[in-house]
C-alpha cells in the first residue's frame, strides 16, 4: 500500500511512503481521523493519519491525500521506494 501526503519530500516532490498490506491489520496499526472524540486537527496530521508501531519502531504518515495498492512497490516511484521503505 502507498500512502500519499499532502507534504511535501525534501526535493519539493510528492511524499509518499511504501508500507506491507499485511501489517495494515496489526492491532498497533491504525489510519486515525479523530482523536479524543474530535476531528484530527492539522497539528496531529489532519484529515489522515498512518500509524503503523511495527515499522521500524513505528512509522507514521501525517496529512493523508490519498491511498493507493501496488502488486510491488517497484511500481511507485522509479522503483527505488524499498520494500516496507519510504520516499522522502
Amino acid at each position: 500500500m502507498i500512502f500519499y501526503s499532502f507534504a511535501l519530500d525534501p526535493d519539493g516532490g510528492i511524499y509518499y511512503d511504501a508500507q506491507p498490506l499485511e501489517q495494515m491489520s496489526y492491532p498497533l496499526t491504525m489510519l486515525a481521523y479523530e482523536m479524543n472524540d474530535d476531528d484530527l486537527s492539522f497539528r496531529h496530521g489532519a484529515p489522515h493519519r498512518l500509524r503503523n508501531e511495527v515499522q521500524l519502531g513505528f512509522k507514521l504518515v501525517k496529512w493523508i491525500k490519498g491511498i493507493e495498492f501496488v502488486e510491488h512497490f517497484s511500481e511507485v516511484g522509479g522503483g527505488d521506494v524499498p520494500d516496507g521503505g519510504c520516499h522522502h
